[in-house]
């Protein structure tokens, strides 16, 4: 049971990170562009992230349906516990990599702005408050 809601804990909080912005990013080649550019950047990477997000997740659900009957070797439950978090935390990631490349821009919003407003884990200047 353990296993089970390590695994729940981890690809339900994939979403919830990309949502506020906590995962890692890397901002190198976004501060060389000119910010038209920076723009066309963020979008098309929100893009594939979601497409790769909803394959997986689409693959997940496709499990899912075809193998629920195969039960945990320890309990009367189906193995397929274990896809369920995988093909809805994708899902979810697929759906806020769309609205962290389209939507509103929420970085002037200091609730959104992570821990104590810190700039993103790949910033090369701390401090910078640079998203």
């Amino acid at each position: 049971v353990s296993r089970l809601a390590f695994v729940w804990m981890i690809f339900l909080g994939i979403p919830l990170a990309a949502r506020g912005r906590a995962h890692v990013a890397i901002g190198m080649l976004e501060r060389w562009l000119a910010p038209s550019w920076q723009s066309r950047l963020r979008k098309g990477l929100a893009l594939l992230a979601a497409f790769v997000a909803a394959v997986v997740s689409g693959q997940a659900f496709v499990l899912i349906l075809g193998q629920w009957d195969e039960l945990l070797a320890s309990l009367d439950w189906s193995a397929q516990w274990f896809v369920v978090p995988v093909a809805t935390g994708m899902l979810l990631t697929a759906v806020f990599s769309l609205e962290q490349g389209f939507g509103p821009d929420r970085t002037a919003d200091p609730a959104m702005s992570g821990p104590q407003g810190s700039a993103h884990a790949g910033s090369l200047a701390p401090g910078s408050g640079r998203r």
